[in-house]
């Protein structure tokens, strides 16, 4: 059975109205998107009420600039969607819990929202416009299909949030673009490879080097170590303002009175390996011992 999302822009409020009833369940849902002012628009889409996800994908209207928190959030007949170029803003938890298995952003998105997509376990893949300046924390958590995410070579991203990839047990790395200089704490809680491109992070570095205490600080806000086990095998690679390149590979772990010990494996420029260790930030204090 299919019923009809109808989706009704009124100029007068400047609010972009969505409501639609499915009778067979006797379900109701009323949500808003924030369209540009002046306009007037009606559209009606598909929506698959039983028997598995729409064959139609949905397809958000030009005129849109905002969409809401919650606005897809727990829809398991969307497949997939394309945001139009007038959106800047995906709101918080705007799709939540989809059944999504693409998303197509495109150039003019400034935001992604806390949990945006989370939970999203059919999608595979992102591509980030260059135009996303600010991905907020849990944007993609628990995205357990998630296996690639491309940034835009000309990414002007700024800010990516706490847990913005936690949980995304298919995502093995992720190269972060030159242009941000914010990292939230526990990108990931698996192992994964992390590239810090050239230019990213700035205030990792006095007079273009990163120390070793710098650099431990890091490691320990990059990973979740809830379970240390899961992130073991993990690399991060930093390439300094000066272009020295540090390779830092997580090679084992040691609990003693219940203090875990993270042990890391880091070059310089390709130099002999040193250890630095990270102990659990929660129950104990961070050290950093070296070995030349």
């Amino acid at each position: 059975m299919k019923a009809f999302l109808k989706l009704a822009l009124l100029s007068a409020s400047s609010v972009f109205s969505v409501n639609y009833a499915c009778a067979a369940e006797g379900a109701e849902h009323v949500a808003a998107l924030k369209p540009k002012l002046g306009t007037s628009k009606s559209v009606a889409v598909p929506l698959q009420t039983s028997g598995g996800p729409s064959a139609t994908p949905y397809t958000i209207p030009p005129d849109v600039t905002e969409i809401v928190d919650g606005m897809f959030r727990h829809k398991y007949d969307t497949p997939s969607i394309t945001i139009p170029a007038s959106v800047k803003i995906i709101g918080e938890k705007a799709f939540s819990g989809c059944s999504l298995q693409q998303v197509i952003l495109q150039e003019g998105l400034t935001e992604i929202g806390k949990f945006a997509f989370s939970g999203c376990w059919l999608l595979q893949s992102i591509n980030i416009p260059a135009s996303v300046t600010t991905i907020k924390e849990d944007a993609f958590f628990n995205c357990k299909g998630l296996a690639a995410v491309n940034f835009a070579t000309d990414s002007n991203l700024k800010e990516i949030g706490a847990d913005a990839f936690n949980g995304c047990s298919n995502l093995k790395q992720i190269v972060i673009p030159a242009s941000v200089q914010r990292i939230g704490e526990r990108i990931s809680n698996g192992r994964m490879t992390i590239t810090l491109s050239k230019g990213s992070l700035s205030s990792l570095y006095d007079n273009g080097k990163c120390s070793d205490e710098t650099l431990c600080n890091l490691l320990k806000r990059l990973f979740d170590t809830y379970n240390v086990q899961n992130v073991i095998g993990s690399k991060v690679i930093l390439i300094s303002p000066l272009g020295e390149t540090i390779e830092c590979e997580s090679t084992g772990a040691e609990t003693v009175d219940y203090c875990t010990t993270l042990q890391w494996q880091c070059s310089r420029n390709g130099a002999a390996p040193y250890t630095l260790e990270l102990s659990d930030p929660v129950i104990c204090d961070a050290l950093w011992t070296n070995f030349n």
